[in-house]
């Protein structure tokens, strides 16, 4: 049916998108593969569905689908609480999974034109719509999304491990979770990568070519582990044999019998004889080990022929709330009665271990919380790297490569620049790297020929900032009068909104414009710097820098500074930064008045104009969240405000 919806979606001009990971009655992958876009769905909060993530990745990397999507940030409960600082960490982890198009749950439908925060889509998703208090300034953000989108779009997925995925259905692929780290949320893969594959696209499309498992869609691997299950089918157990007589390395154990009454009971003597060929019969060996047959060879035994299981019911990490045990997804998951094992493969270490025997080297490794994915074109390797931190850190990034002359792209400003300190070995490039809390690059090694570069070079890959001066002193802030907040108002200094005692300031939730004129010492032409940045020091939530009449952008995340160079001027210079917080402040200031919103599921008269509004309240919603006892959020430019050069060599 899903064919069919797609044939009339193409007559119509239009695409067919499938996120299928409720268990719906066929594989997840298969029932994906036949959209234009395969699908996923990762949530902020409440039900972690990374899993899915998983499952549409490996999808568009095995049936050549270059566009991954995910719905994005599904929650429950944020209230207009998430920004794009909180959502950074992430969106960059599923970036890193293969998932290369955000669909933002939600963009509601506001059919007023003067009510803000406005429609709700009930208690679900992160409200990323034109009445988001910081919508004016999300134009870098957007921009950022754009270009790790696009990036991620090039080039094939490099992985070294293959899962295949056990016959029948309902299925969903289940990665090992010891092939992870990180949190629950955001579960990293860790230095060899892989996919998942359906049976039916590795007996259609899987060829042998210099001992990887490849694919029409230009995805190959080094190992194939398969599935600790009983049964197998004679044409899947076929595919196997001419896989590893062609040169495939095969980890995992036999079946016993066919799950078919097709050709029955013919169709287990063939099983057998295949499992004969093969593994040379059914008994598990206590150790593991390897059997050639022709050119490949067959892993198993000892931890190799035990599945990484965990009783996902009682696995915290998944975090499921007790009320939605019976619900779809858990009983996917868990199976009826809560202890379906978690994966039918052998852990991690086993298997990677088998690499460093055929002495493949780790996709990327590194000395401290970054997290990674490799893309491959011809003529250059693509590497996605981020911080999972909040903090800054200065690490040793080791990536499998063998091209040179790496660059540094910058998917938050859009800077390209190479990276001249860096010692190769072996097929490994090691980098030294400096990242801010949650800061994320592209790594890009070309071949290039007729140059032979240096390994070692004097300058260095992160130049360091120093502070130029400060702006200290009062700041002349603009609020917006609708919204209770003074036209214009002088800080004597810096501070948090929410301790003002003017409660037009302190329940204010919008945009307000800091206005500050300085002088530089030097102009920025001289020896001071090569390049000079305005630094916010720390801002709730996310702020716009117009210097001298010059839009130059947004800082909405870690360094929390902006290049203003080509905007100085020499003599005095005049500064604007727009800030802007959430709605929470103000929505918890209108409870201090009369409650004249939705009641017993009929929207208010005054709404319709048919009667005037004297509540007092500047917001309307129909989702209510907040009362007058709920805390405050920290909001405003809070500083230090510092200019900063770097000197480039």
């Amino acid at each position: 049916h899903m064919e069919h919806l797609k044939k009339k979606a193409h007559e119509n001009g239009l695409e067919l998108h499938i996120e299928p990971h409720d268990m719906n009655p066929t594989s997840d992958m298969v029932l994906a593969s036949v959209g234009d876009v395969p699908m996923a769905e990762f949530w902020r909060n409440h039900f972690n569905s990374a899993f899915s993530v998983h499952q549409a990745s490996s999808t568009g990397h095995i049936y050549d689908k270059p566009i991954v999507a995910a719905e994005a940030y599904t929650s429950f409960m944020t209230c207009w609480n998430l920004y794009p600082y909180q959502m950074k960490n992430q969106g960059d982890w599923a970036f890193s999974t293969g998932i290369n198009r955000f669909v933002y749950v939600r963009f509601t439908h506001q059919p007023w034109q003067n009510q803000f925060p406005g429609m709700a889509f009930g208690p679900h998703g992160i409200h990323w719509d034109r009445t988001q208090t910081f919508w004016p300034l999300l134009s870098d953000y957007h921009k950022y999304i754009a270009r790790c989108q696009y990036m991620l779009r090039q080039g094939d997925f490099v992985a070294d491990i293959c899962y295949l995925l056990p016959e029948g259905a309902p299925n969903v692929f289940v990665p090992p979770p010891s092939a992870f780290t990180g949190d629950k949320w955001t579960p990293d893969r860790r230095g060899y990568n892989f996919d998942g594959c359906p049976p039916s696209a590795l007996i259609e499309m899987a060829e042998v070519h210099e001992g990887k498992i490849v694919f029409p869609s230009g995805a190959s691997y080094q190992l194939l582990v398969v599935p600790d299950v009983e049964t197998m089918t004679p044409e899947l157990l076929e595919k196997l044999e001419s896989l590893v007589r062609q040169g495939a390395t095969m980890v995992g154990s036999p079946p016993l019998k066919s799950p078919s009454l097709s050709g029955y009971p013919e169709c287990d003597g063939v099983v057998n004889q295949l499992v004969e060929k093969l593994w040379g019969g059914t008994e598990v060996p206590a150790d593991p080990t390897s059997r050639k047959y022709g050119k490949g060879t067959i892993h198993w035994g000892g931890v190799l022929s035990q599945s990484d299981a965990v009783n996902y019911a009682k696995d915290p990490s998944l975090d499921i709330p007790e009320e939605d045990r019976d619900n779809n997804y858990s009983e996917g998951l868990f199976g009826h009665d809560g202890t379906r094992p978690g994966t039918p493969y052998p852990d991690y270490e086993s298997t990677a271990s088998i690499l460093k025997e055929m002495e493949i080297p780790k996709n990327f490794s590194s000395t401290g919380e970054v997290r990674y994915s490799q893309l491959h074109q011809t003529g250059r390797d693509i590497y996605f790297v981020a911080n999972r931190t909040d903090h800054s850190i200065t690490d040793e990034c080791r990536f499998r490569t063998n091209f040179s002359h790496p660059q540094l792209w910058d998917p938050l400003t859009g800077e390209t620049r190479p990276l001249p300190q860096y010692h190769q070995t072996d097929g490994i490039t090691s980098i030294p790297m400096n990242f801010e809390a949650f800061q994320s690059f592209f790594v890009i090694f070309r071949e290039e020929t007729g140059r032979s570069g240096k390994e070692s070079d004097p300058s260095e890959n992160f130049p360091s900032h120093s502070t130029l001066t400060e702006l200290t002193g009062s700041w002349i802030v603009s609020f917006d009068p609708d919204w209770g907040g003074p036209e214009k108002i002088v800080f004597d200094q810096l501070e948090d909104w929410t301790g003002r005692p003017e409660e037009g300031i302190r329940y204010y939730s919008g945009i307000a414009s800091y206005h500050k004129t300085f002088e530089l010492d030097n102009p920025p032409d001289t020896d001071m710097a090569s390049r000079i940045y305005l630094d916010l020091g720390e801002v709730h939530d996310l702020a716009g820098i117009i210097l001298n009449n010059k839009n130059l952008g947004e800082v909405w995340t870690a360094p929390w500074h902006i290049d203003i160079t080509d905007a100085l001027i020499e003599g005095e210079n005049d500064l604007e930064i727009r800030v802007a917080n959430r709605w929470p402040n103000r929505l918890i200031g209108d409870e201090f008045m009369p409650y004249d919103g939705v009641s017993d599921g009929e929207l208010p008269a005054w709404l319709s104009g048919d009667e005037k509004r004297t509540s007092g309240r500047y917001t309307f919603t129909t989702l209510s969240c907040y009362t007058k006892d709920s805390p405050l959020l920290p909001s405003g430019l809070l500083g230090p405000v510092r200019i900063t050069g770097t000197k480039e060599n």
